[in-house]
C-alpha cells in the first residue's frame, strides 16, 4: 500500500498530458522523479559493485572497460548487463514514487483492456497490484572507448565491445501476448541527463 502523499505527487508527474503524450505516442519521459542526492548515492553503488565484484572502474575506463565483457551474456552488446538483484537496483524497482507512477500509466492505459491502442486479451486488471520484474541494466561507454582514433566506424560496428541498440525479438514480438511474460509497459529508470549521441 502506497502512502496517499505519494499517489498525490505521482499525479504531479502524471499530468493529462503526460497521458495524451503516452496514449498518442505510446512512449513518454518523466523527468527529474528522483532527487539528484539520490541519484548520485545510487550511482556511487552501481560504480562500487562494477569495481569491486567486476574490475570496471567509472574512475579509469579506458584501462578497465574491456572487464565489462564478463558482465554481459551478449558480450557487451547495447551497453546490457547482467545485473540484477544487487540492493541499490532493487531500491530503484521498489521506489514509491517510480511504482506510483506506474499505477497512474496502467489505469489510463492497459487496466482496462480496452483503451485504444493499448487493448490486450487478458481483461481488466488492477493497477494497483502487479509484480516486480527485474531486468539487466544498461551502461553506455564513450564513444572515444569504443572507436579508437582512426577505425572505420561502419566496418567496426559489429565486433565491438558495445554495438548499437537496434530493436529485436524479444523486445518487439509480433505476437505480444503468446510465449513470454506480458510486461504491459517497458519502463527504463535513467540515473544520467545525457541525451546527446556520442
Amino acid at each position: 500500500m502506497l502512502r496517499p502523499e505519494i499517489e498525490a505527487l505521482a499525479g504531479s508527474y502524471v499530468t493529462p498530458d503526460v497521458v495524451a503524450t503516452f496514449l498518442r505516442d505510446g512512449v513518454v519521459v518523466i523527468p527529474q522523479v528522483l532527487t539528484s542526492e539520490r541519484i548520485h548515492h545510487t550511482r556511487q553503488e552501481f560504480h562500487n559493485t562494477l569495481r569491486a565484484l567486476y574490475g570496471v572502474d567509472y574512475d579509469n575506463l579506458p584501462d578497465t572497460c574491456q572487464c565489462i565483457k564478463a558482465l554481459s551474456s551478449t558480450n557487451g552488446a547495447g551497453g546490457i548487463l547482467d545485473l540484477f538483484y544487487f540492493d541499490w537496483k532493487l531500491k530503484l524497482n521498489e521506489d514509491e514514487l517510480i511504482v506510483a507512477i506506474m499505477r497512474s500509466l496502467w489505469a489510463a492505459t492497459y487496466a482496462s483492456g480496452d483503451v485504444k491502442h493499448f487493448e490486450h486479451p487478458f481483461g481488466a486488471f488492477n493497477p494497483n497490484e502487479a509484480y516486480m520484474y527485474i531486468d539487466r541494466c544498461c551502461f553506455r561507454l564513450p564513444e572515444e572507448l569504443i572507436y579508437p582514433p582512426g577505425v572505420d566506424v561502419a566496418k567496426a560496428k559489429r565486433k565491438t565491445l558495445q554495438r548499437s541498440l537496434t530493436p529485436h525479438l524479444d523486445c518487439c514480438p509480433h505476437e505480444m501476448f503468446t510465449g513470454r511474460k506480458w510486461r504491459p509497459i517497458q519502463a527504463f529508470v535513467a540515473l544520467t541527463d545525457t541525451v546527446e549521441e556520442n
